[in-house]
């Protein structure tokens, strides 16, 4: 990277958090590009070098916080699914505290950006990426509980699709729900007695 590219992402990093800075005080829709200039420290002129308009930076931003996100959890992603074909069935149940309370956190700490997104009518922008984890994980960890294939793609829009709808909710509201909360509301909503008895029927199965 030579210099011009390095002042060039140096500027768009300050922007960023310039509206970081100043979504923990106000709503998107009331931050300006005279604000975002003047917390950054540039002119207006550099901005439009960068963005169209303030709801431009803010996809932006959602962006960089989706790819920290997935950036936190690939390795733990990558270790899942080189195990889905050997794990206990038991160990291949996602819907649990110990993997819903680290997504809820991370979506908490972000919550300001997030709601600036869902305000200014984008989506999230990581439908393609969790799609994707799911074709990798879910599909595998369904065929191992014995759901038909033809079944199986309507099952994982469930689980995706559904998941994304109450975060988003949750997000809308300013995260004011506890996570112990949140993690007790997505754990009912999918069944997991439903899912304690597939475990029974594929014991049965291998016995």
């Amino acid at each position: 990277m030579n210099r011009q590219q390095s002042r060039y992402f140096t500027t768009a990093q300050l922007m960023d958090e310039a509206l970081l800075d100043l979504l923990q005080n106000k709503g998107a829709e009331f931050i300006t590009v005279k604000e975002i200039c003047k917390k950054a420290g540039v002119g207006r002129s550099t901005f439009y070098l960068h963005h169209q308009g303030a709801p431009d930076l803010v996809k932006e931003c959602s962006e960089h916080v989706n790819t920290k996100f997935f950036e936190r959890f690939e390795q733990s992603a990558a270790d899942t699914i080189g195990a889905i074909r050997t794990a206990p069935l038991d160990e291949l149940v996602f819907v649990t505290d110990e993997y819903l309370r680290p997504y809820l956190e991370f979506v908490q700490d972000s919550c300001s950006i997030y709601r600036a997104v869902l305000a200014n009518g984008h989506t999230l922008q990581a439908q393609e990426r969790f799609e994707a984890l799911a074709k990798h994980i879910i599909d595998p960890v369904l065929e191992r509980f014995g759901y038909p294939s033809e079944q199986r793609a309507f099952v994982i829009s469930f689980y995706v699709h559904g998941l994304s709808a109450v975060v988003q909710d949750w997000i809308r509201s300013g995260c004011e729900t506890p996570i112990d909360e949140m993690v007790r509301i997505i754990k009912t909503c999918v069944h997991p007695n439903g899912t304690n008895r597939r475990l029974a029927n594929a014991k049965e199965r291998r016995e």
